[in-house]
């Protein structure tokens, strides 16, 4: 497993909530990637595949929805991690559960436990490939008042509400067996 921190530190990306994976940090997993067997990337921020599914979502069904941050400089992550074939990139920011592909790197992002849908993911990785479950940390009760909450915080928890609705309507969201 490799984490890189794309929220910023005490010198870079004190002036917004943008992500960004320095050239310090992608030198070093440009150099680490080789070494690694099936490695599992985690980040903060989405790729823009995954934030291409927010536009899309606001443009058909939440026209006052913002869009958060989101990763400043995709490409030269999304260059590295091509060039080394790396097969998982978790990522979260977003809250809700969703998967999408970019440039052949399978992106999972991942829920919270502090807001709707209040879950974590699983990973189990073995020699016939990953299977991630999803697993609430509230009961029914908790689920709907977790939704609500959310849902009435403001025009953009309403559209990440309905988004993580529609995700977990549609699971398994991604079925490559």
């Amino acid at each position: 497993m490799v984490g890189l921190n794309s929220s910023g530190g005490d010198d870079w990306l004190t002036d917004s909530h943008d992500g960004l994976v320095t050239d310090a940090q992608l030198e070093w997993l440009d150099d680490t990637l080789p070494e690694l067997d099936n490695p599992l990337i985690a980040v903060h921020h989405n790729l823009p595949t995954m934030s291409d599914q927010l536009v899309q979502h606001r443009d058909n069904n939440e026209p006052e929805m913002a869009i958060p941050p989101t990763m400043r400089e995709p490409e030269a992550f999304l260059d590295v991690l091509e060039a080394h074939d790396a097969p998982l990139l978790v990522t979260g920011h977003l809250h809700l559960p969703s998967a999408t592909r970019e440039r052949g790197v399978r992106e999972i992002m991942s829920p919270t436990t502090c807001s709707f849908p209040q879950s974590y993911l699983v990973f189990d990785v073995g020699p016939d490939g990953t299977e991630i479950r999803l697993h609430p940390v509230a009961d029914h009760e908790g689920m709907m008042l977790g939704h609500y909450e959310r849902h009435q915080d403001s025009d953009t928890g309403k559209g990440l509400t309905d988004m993580a609705a529609i995700r977990l309507a549609q699971f398994p969201l991604v079925d490559e067996s």
